[in-house]
Order: structure tokens, then sequence, then C-alpha cells
């Protein structure tokens, strides 16, 4: 696979602020927050991230060994985030 060009994907998690702060811990325990220097969006904790409503990450992991296996930037939304165009806003 080529190397990661700074392309990325956006995705929505949960159905409130609790399942998208649990996502964030999760991410933060795995090592993969990531700050991309090219946009203002600077998370690094969960007051950030619920600023934002969104965080990212880039190192997809082996969840048994803990190595990068691919790398693709995700920005990770909650359903707070004003680009949510779900059925219900909340």
């Amino acid at each position: 696979l080529p190397l990661y060009d700074g392309h990325h994907i956006s995705l929505y998690v949960g159905d409130d602020m609790a399942d998208f702060a649990t996502a964030l811990k999760s991410c933060m325990d795995a090592g993969v927050v990531w700050v991309n220097p090219k946009y203002e969006d600077k998370v690094t904790n969960l007051n950030t991230a619920k600023k934002w409503n969104q965080f990212r990450f880039k190192d997809i992991l082996d969840l048994e060994t803990g190595k990068q296996v691919f790398e693709l930037e995700h920005e990770v939304r909650s359903v707070n985030h004003r680009g949510w165009t779900g059925l219900v806003r909340r």
C-alpha cells in the first residue's frame, strides 16, 4: 500500500457525549490521538475534544501486538458536531 498522503475519513460515534468521551479515552489509552498541524483543532484532552466536538487519530494498530499496521487519518466526531446530518440532532 502507498504511504499516508494526507487524505482522511470522518466518522460520527455514539448516541451522546458520553459515548464520544469513551471513544476518545480508548484512543488516548492506545496512544493514537493525533494533532494534525494543518488544522486549528488541537485536541489533546477531553476538554478540547468537547470544544471542537471531534478528535483525530491516524495510526491503526494490531490489537494483539500494538504495532502500527496502517496509517489513515480518522476525524472522529460527536453527534453534536456541526457537520452531523443524521435524522436527530443532539
